[in-house]
C-alpha cells in the first residue's frame, strides 16, 4: 500500500505545480498586471493555438526540416575534415542523441 501511495503523491506533484503555475498566469493576466500583449491569457493562448493550428504545423515543419538538414551537412562536412576514426564516435554520439536506448538497459520491471 506504501508503494501506491509514493506512487500517487510523485504524480501529483507535477501535476500541482503545473496547475499552480496555470493559476499565477491566469491570475496575473486577468488582473491586469502584465499587459495582454505581453502575457495573454491561458484561454488566448488556446484560442489562438486552435485557430492557427494550421498555420502552426507549417512553421514547425519547416523548422524541423531545416534542422534536420542542417545537421545532415555538418555531419557530411565534418565527414570530409576528421578521420573515419573520429567520424565513428561522432555517428556514435548523433546517434545516442537521436534514439536514446536507456530503455534496453532500464527495462521496466512487470
Amino acid at each position: 500500500m506504501k508503494k501506491r501511495s509514493a506512487n500517487i503523491r510523485a504524480k501529483l506533484l507535477p501535476v500541482g505545480a503545473f496547475c499552480l503555475i496555470l493559476l499565477i498566469w491566469w491570475g496575473l493576466s486577468a488582473s491586469g498586471m502584465i499587459p495582454g500583449y505581453m502575457l495573454p491569457s491561458p484561454a488566448d493562448v488556446v484560442g489562438a493555438f486552435i485557430h492557427d493550428f494550421p498555420n502552426l504545423m507549417h512553421h514547425a515543419f519547416v523548422s524541423v526540416t531545416e534542422a534536420l538538414l542542417g545537421l545532415l551537412i555538418g555531419m557530411a562536412l565534418a565527414a570530409t575534415v576528421y578521420p573515419p576514426a573520429m567520424m565513428y564516435s561522432v555517428l556514435l554520439a548523433m546517434l545516442w542523441i537521436l534514439f536514446p536506448v536507456d530503455r534496453f538497459y532500464h527495462p521496466k520491471k512487470q
